[in-house]
């Protein structure tokens, strides 16, 4: 089932019910492993209270923020037949594996943005993650019945209502971890991008961004139009640059954000190596169409955590779990399941709604 596009459809009660029946045996599974392997990750196990009021506490700002999603959600626990708190354990992972824990993971995603001539924008980004998730990746192609949009092509995993994608009204959102301190109870990240991929334009997205109040600490990258912002966040701040060409790994790159940065010195360094490979990229030798920026992630020159990163096993460190190059301008989606120098990538387009670019 890895890889294989999953179709929702109707409002938000309806596409999460939809989600929870196609993927329910996988769901529940994952989350018999010692909590969707949080427990498995963390040097402290949680007992099953602490995670599901950790959990319930979350979910009660969604409900409260962004009640579609809540609704989303709710319908996710009804499809898998789970609780409605353990749904939201699945949006909550990566918070509460960092609960009073924090890991030094060895790498993450690495984003690639520019402009191309014949393309448009193209952007493309490794999914790195550690838990060994490579099983449950899937794309997800989602339409909703009402609002500004009308499709969604989104890589995501089973149980969880959003990663990254786009939409077809042409905006894309790529994610990248970074780390800064004061994580709290809010919306996780992985919902904000399903927020912003309802919306219908670049400064409405950032409008919403700009809204949210989330968890943790990530960067977005967003592409509209010919044009690319980096979004910065910490749990309490948000600054955005916007950059014709984009290449972002794990730690701040905007000014006012350096001083945010909490990032283990060994994560640092790999997130660094990895920046240079992409600005490398970018100074010398430009991927030109899709399939070439897909092959351009296959990098191992800083084994094994470079652009394609293997784990070897080991359930905490990071691996490349999916690859993903989007031309968001030609409705263009590609996805490669697994390590980046391994398999074969899959086309899937959505069409561009000629009126909203």
């Amino acid at each position: 089932m890895t890889g294989t596009e999953v179709i929702l459809t109707g409002g938000p009660r309806e596409r999460g019910r939809q989600h929870g029946q196609l993927l329910g045996e996988v769901i529940r599974a994952f989350l018999r492993d010692d909590w969707a392997r949080i427990n498995r990750m963390r040097h402290r196990a949680l007992a099953d209270e602490q995670i599901l009021g950790l959990a319930r506490a979350h979910r009660a700002v969604v409900e409260r923020v962004v009640p579609e999603l809540h609704e989303e959600l709710l319908g996710l626990a009804e499809g898998a037949d789970i609780d409605p708190d353990e749904a939201a354990v699945l949006q909550y992972r990566r918070e509460i594996t960092e609960f009073e824990n924090r890991l030094p993971l060895d790498g993450e995603c690495s984003t690639l943005t520019y402009p191309m001539p014949d393309w448009g924008m193209l952007t493309g980004q490794t999914i790195d993650l550690a838990g060994d998730m490579v099983a449950l990746g899937r794309v997800f192609r989602i339409r909703p019945t009402e609002g500004a949009v009308s499709e969604i092509l989104m890589y995501g995993f089973a149980g969880l209502l959003g990663y990254m994608g786009m939409n077809d009204c042409g905006l894309a959102v790529n994610i990248n971890f970074v780390q800064s301190e004061g994580w709290k109870t809010g919306i996780s990240p992985y919902l904000a991008v399903r927020a912003v991929l309802a919306c219908s334009d670049l400064e409405t997205a950032l409008g919403r961004l700009r809204a949210l109040p989330l968890a943790s600490s990530r960067c977005l990258t967003l592409t509209y139009g010919g044009e690319s912002r980096i979004v910065e966040m910490t749990p309490e701040a948000c600054s955005i640059e916007a950059r014709k060409r984009v290449a972002h790994t794990n730690h701040y790159l905007i000014p006012e954000r350096r001083a945010d940065e909490r990032m283990h010195f060994l994560f640092m360094n790999s997130s660094r190596g990895r920046q240079s490979c992409l600005e490398a990229l970018l100074a010398d030798d430009l991927p030109r169409t899709p399939q070439s920026l897909l092959d351009a992630f296959r990098d191992h020159s800083l084994w094994p955590v470079g652009l394609c990163a293997h784990a070897e096993g080991n359930l905490r460190r990071s691996d490349t779990v999916a690859t993903v190059v989007m031309a968001p301008e030609k409705g263009q989606f590609w996805a490669r399941p697994g390590h980046a120098c391994e398999g074969i990538a899959r086309l899937y387009q959505i069409e561009i709604q000629p009126h909203r670019q």
